[in-house]
């Protein structure tokens, strides 16, 4: 069965709000009647369709169907259900906040908090479950802002005190616990990408004042080994506490002859070299396929050879068989006559 979609018609204004009711006024004793037998439902289909022709025949406005009257009523009712009952809540929620934060949310706390309030507990508690599930949705809304990835001018954001409370009330309910492992923009702004530990060169030169004179040493650092690469990179605790007394000492167990020691490679010559490996590799394979075809070709033709051999030992026991039939034939004759 299709379904048919419902045309979209003008906006209801104020005054076709009002229209609307003073019609359905008139009629109010059956359409908000709660019987839902077949006769008042029949009754509630004819006041209806009254409704439809007194505003049609009363409004300046564009014509309305009898779904679209029908809907606009029903939100009427629901924005008066609204307002009535906030109007029941109507309690200062700003020392509903001040009191939750001074005396807690346990039975006795709430107990303090109704009486201070003047009003009912559950009243209390409801107003506070909104609250606090307002402010989730006001954080939430500045996550997804935070986090987007879209072009264009951030959204205006501003802050309401009283849902700021609240949020210091519900604490990690909203903003979550803290992890350095998090993915959260606000993390990975604060702290700054790590960069790859190059060649070094370093020159630390100390003076040393003595009665002899001046003394200058001059220790020069231009590779680093995968140890002190693995200090520098992985080590971030130790690098915190004395970087300059270890790098120092580092130095000076550090060989004379700083041109045995290997050049450190940087990404592109490592990729080259793996690259180098990679080829080799294949050539291997591939030498060792041909090797393997080579043998089976050769078991394929030797098991050829004996196969011919065979049936060449086939034919000659089969011509022997003959010559020997035909031998005994000739003998048999010889012994008859």
């Amino acid at each position: 069965m299709e379904k048919k979609n419902r045309l979209r018609g003008p906006n209801f204004t104020k005054s076709d709000s009002i229209l609307l009711c003073d019609v359905i006024n008139n009629f109010k004793h059956i359409i908000e009647c709660k019987k839902t037998d077949g006769v008042n439902l029949m009754e509630k289909h004819k006041a209806w369709q009254e409704v439809v022709k007194i505003y049609n025949s009363s409004t300046t406005g564009s014509q309305r169907t009898l779904e679209s009257l029908q809907q606009n009523h029903k939100n009427i009712k629901k924005k008066f259900k609204k307002s009535a009952s906030d109007a029941k809540m109507n309690i200062p929620v700003m020392e509903l906040v001040h009191s939750v934060k001074e005396f807690g949310t346990s039975s006795d706390g709430w107990e303090k908090i109704s009486h201070n309030m003047g009003v009912s507990t559950e009243t209390c508690q409801e107003v506070l479950a909104n609250l606090k599930k307002e402010a989730d949705r006001k954080d939430a809304i500045l996550k997804k802002n935070v986090m987007g990835t879209g072009g264009g001018p951030a959204p205006n954001y501003d802050p309401d005190p009283l849902l700021e409370k609240v949020k210091v009330l519900v604490g990690p309910a909203i903003d979550g616990l803290y992890t350095i492992y998090d993915g959260d923009s606000c993390l990975m702004a604060s702290q700054p990408a790590a960069e790859p530990v190059e060649a070094i060169n370093m020159q630390t030169d100390t003076q040393e004042d003595n009665q002899h004179g001046e003394k200058n040493t001059t220790l020069q650092l231009t590779n680093v080994t995968q140890q002190d690469e693995e200090y520098f990179t992985n080590d971030r605790a130790n690098l915190k506490k004395k970087p300059h007394s270890l790098l120092v000492q580092n130095i000076k167990n550090k060989k004379k002859n700083h041109s045995e020691m290997p050049q450190k490679q940087s990404v592109s010559t490592k990729f080259i070299s793996l690259a180098s490996e990679k080829l080799e590799l294949v050539a291997l394979q591939k030498e060792l396929l041909q090797i393997q075809i080579k043998e089976e070709t050769e078991k394929s033709e030797h098991g050829r050879l004996l196969r011919d051999m065979e049936k060449e030992d086939a034919k000659k026991n089969e011509h022997n068989e003959l010559i020997r039939k035909f031998e005994l034939e000739n003998i048999k004759v010889r012994f008859s006559n």
